[in-house]
């Protein structure tokens, strides 16, 4: 059956999460040393298991290549990255101390049409793009159109990112730690999906509303329940 399904994980995400592939945290800062020409990072000034900072999240200053990410972790204050800061020319004496930005991976919410053609349930692979015929692996011509104060492609999950993975009752939990929210809206909207732009649009969650919900010249919010073992938009058990 056509359109979206009551709220699923992408069972491709149940695997992927086992191997490693996805980042779903925030962004947090601390002050930090690069070492000249080398990809170690020293003297974090806030201890890595506090920052939540785990392998494969976006690292960034002003002595760090663009597009680093972290490697290894080699102690609570130090980790070494995918680059050497001998790529950058600010880079050519001691660097010293200066901000470190971590981030997790881009994801973002992409919201579909009132009828869509496409089926959205656990089989889904990847958002793909907004054109084209809407199968597993793309929702295509199924997700709005970028007009009334939508944006194909969807909304950005923010800054603030993923609450920050926990456990609860035993069971993994997180979910965007804000709601998506869409201003100056009209449009009409019968589902959702959650996808990881850094990671080939792959599809994360997909869910229905319930039916079509309309919003005209006001604001369309898509309320997170609350991050809780049996009610966590992400939960791994």
């Amino acid at each position: 059956m056509s359109g979206f399904s009551t709220a699923f994980l992408a069972s491709s995400f149940k695997q992927e999460v086992l191997q490693g592939i996805h980042v779903l945290c925030g962004t947090v800062t601390s002050t930090g040393t690069p070492t000249n020409s080398s990809n170690h990072v020293t003297s974090l000034g806030t201890n890595m298991a506090t920052l939540n900072v785990v392998p494969g999240m976006g690292v960034s200053g002003t002595a760090i290549p663009a597009s680093s990410y972290v490697g290894f972790i080699d102690s609570t204050t130090s980790f070494y990255m995918s680059t050497n800061t001998g790529a950058v020319a600010n880079a050519t004496s001691s660097p010293g101390s200066e901000t470190i930005t971590f981030t997790g991976d881009a994801c973002y919410v992409a919201l579909g049409i009132a009828t869509p053609t496409g089926t959205y349930n656990a089989s889904n692979t990847n958002w793909g793009s907004s054109s084209g015929s809407p199968t597993v692996s793309n929702m295509g011509t199924d997700e709005l159109a970028g007009s009334g104060g939508y944006t194909q492609g969807g909304l950005a999950i923010g800054v603030a990112g993923w609450s920050t993975p926990a456990l609860s009752s035993a069971v993994a939990i997180t979910q965007p730690s804000t709601n998506p929210s869409w201003t100056s809206a009209t449009f009409s909207t019968s589902g959702c999906m959650i996808y990881n732009s850094s990671k080939q649009t792959r599809c994360l969650y997909v869910s229905g509303f319930g039916g079509t919900q309309t919003v005209a010249a006001g604001t369309f919010t898509i309320l997170m329940p609350s991050n809780t073992s049996s009610t966590a938009l992400i939960r791994i058990a």
